[in-house]
């Protein structure tokens, strides 16, 4: 797995990140920070399977709001 993208949603301590899955397609994957361990959890199950890591952000900012960008890959540009 190739992490492309992190978009967050501060008020929840919530965590989205866009990946490429191991065939070369794309999916995100929800994460919730942790109190007890002062990090950000495992990913959860993938939300689906995309052609273009632009096509699983645009999903991802439909199904969530309040998505802000965190962090962004270098080797996509």
């Amino acid at each position: 797995m190739q992490i492309i993208k992190i978009l967050s949603v501060p008020r929840e301590k919530q965590q989205i990140v866009i990946y490429r899955t191991a065939t070369g397609n794309f999916s995100f994957a929800k994460r919730w920070w942790v109190d007890e361990i002062g990090a950000y959890g495992e990913l959860g199950p993938a939300c689906g399977i995309y052609d273009t890591p632009v096509a699983a952000e645009k999903e991802a900012r439909s199904r969530i709001e309040g998505l802000e960008t965190f962090e962004e890959s270098d080797s996509i540009h």
